[in-house]
């Protein structure tokens, strides 16, 4: 116990210094060469900090996808990324810069308990950027099917969020109805989860409390809320899953969208041609206090060309509130070619069409670069 505290203890002091040495570095510059500095700084803290000196063991826990491991009991790892958007569109101008940064530790006590951290640097396009915690969480693993979270977590709800590092994705632009924010992305409480394997079949769940839900973009704080997401897999084909949550707006935050929410999101992926052709959709119902219900769904078909090249082809659809509180119909067509050399590089080019209504429409084309280590 008293060596539990010691690695808790080097583990926060360690990451609240990163926190404070990436924020610093951006006071007085935000240009790209700024931004890889600082990754610069972030990745030389990681390799000389206290963590390195935490005890091995000889069990290893399982890794977040990205991560680098070695026989110890800390496991460090993170991505970035390097965007070049083209926008046509009234206001927006074209956009070169290093949009995300992400550096995570995975941290086993022993064969039960496990620490989770990520700091995340976001300055993405039309968002405010913003240094701080993604993920932060202690872990209790009872069994397979039974693990219990306290902290912060990912709101897990349905695929995309599920996968959503850019490094970890098909498509450079997120799907709208993850850009709307109809539910906090990230949830502080407690995460109940497991999985169970029946034959040929594997039944995975999760249920969460929240306080105090945040999204990447804006924070929303909520009163109590909870979810639940449930999921099976068969053969290795195909995997569909339902998603409920309800959260309760204290109107503290700065949700462009308030009330009280109920969400509902059905989701598949299904490989249609194992290992060639993939598709997925997730469709989303949104209930609110006050006002009219939302609908939206993407679809998306994923062919690999061989083992490095792919194409990518998805179709957005969602309702949403204009600034006066009407209701109105967002569109997107997008294609995109992806590129992996290998584990640790991918690179994407991307188009995309977007409408709203039939009074709006505009045009996407963007470069991206991601690198993980």
């Amino acid at each position: 116990m008293q060596q539990f505290r010691r690695s808790g203890l080097s583990v926060y002091h360690s990451f609240k210094e990163l926190l404070t040495r990436v924020s610093n570095c951006y006071e007085n510059d935000d240009s790209v060469m700024m931004s890889l500095r600082c990754y610069l700084i972030l990745l030389l803290f990681i390799f000389f900090s206290p963590l390195q000196g935490l005890p091995s063991e000889t069990e290893k826990s399982t890794l977040p996808e990205g991560s680098v491991s070695s026989e110890a009991r800390f496991y460090f790892g993170g991505w970035m990324d390097l965007l070049y958007l083209s926008q046509e569109q009234d206001g927006q101008d074209s956009y070169l810069n290093v949009p995300h940064m992400y550096a995570f530790a995975d941290l086993s006590f022993d064969e039960k308990w496990r620490g989770f951290i990520e700091v995340r640097r976001i300055n993405a396009p039309g968002a405010e950027e913003t240094v701080d915690f993604e993920r932060l969480y202690l872990e209790y693993r009872h069994s397979i099917p039974l693990k219990i979270r306290i902290g912060r977590i990912n709101t897990p709800a349905g695929l995309w969020q599920y996968m959503h590092w850019a490094f970890t994705i098909d498509s450079t632009e997120k799907p709208l109805i993850e850009q709307k924010h109809f539910f906090p992305t990230e949830s502080d409480g407690i995460h109940i989860l497991g999985t169970k394997v029946f034959g040929s079949k594997e039944i995975e769940y999760s249920f969460f409390t929240n306080y105090g839900g945040k999204n990447k973009e804006y924070e929303s704080k909520n009163e109590l809320g909870y979810g639940l997401d449930w999921s099976i897999s068969l053969w290795e084909r195909t995997k569909t899953g339902l998603f409920f949550s309800q959260f309760k707006d204290d109107g503290m935050g700065h949700d462009p969208n308030p009330g009280d929410r109920k969400v509902t999101l059905f989701y598949n992926e299904t490989q249609l041609f194992p290992e060639k052709l993939l598709w997925r959709t997730e469709y989303l119902h949104l209930q609110r206090t006050g006002m009219d219900s939302l609908d939206g769904f993407y679809s998306k078909l994923r062919f690999n060309i061989n083992q490095k090249w792919y194409l990518n082809l998805r179709f957005d659809q969602t309702e949403d509130l204009s600034p006066d509180q009407n209701i109105y119909t967002h569109k997107a067509h997008s294609f995109t070619v992806g590129f992996q050399p290998t584990t640790f590089l991918r690179l994407r080019a991307e188009y995309s069409k977007q409408s709203k209504n039939i009074t709006e429409s505009y045009e996407h084309s963007s470069i991206w670069v991601g690198v993980r280590f």
